[in-house]
């Protein structure tokens, strides 16, 4: 688990993400041992999720997986860490331009 998992992009939204769970999970008065017990998510990869810690988390596939679980749990479905490759950008510009 490293850094190099995430591009400077899905960085960026971690941080943004980390910071938004952060805020609405405080703000209902929902403790990470709360978060954990019905998630079953340790309490060291909320931390990591949180403050965005990419050296703690798995690949960018389960930070998806986690992240939803988590923004379920305390009632903020609407965030969502979206997992793009620089391959499926590639796939997707490709297939833009043939649209042309």
């Amino acid at each position: 688990m490293n850094s190099k998992n995430l591009n400077s992009a899905q960085q960026k939204q971690l941080e943004e993400i980390g910071l938004k769970l952060n805020q609405v999970r405080t703000a209902k008065n929902i403790s990470l041992e709360t978060v954990s017990a019905n998630t079953r998510i340790t309490k060291r990869l909320l931390l990591a999720i949180e403050s965005a810690n990419s050296q703690e988390l798995p690949e960018p596939f389960y930070i998806r997986a986690l992240v939803a679980k988590f923004a379920q749990e305390i009632g903020a479905s609407e965030i969502e860490f979206i997992n793009q490759s620089s391959e499926s950008n590639e796939a997707t510009e490709k297939t833009s331009n043939r649209h042309k």
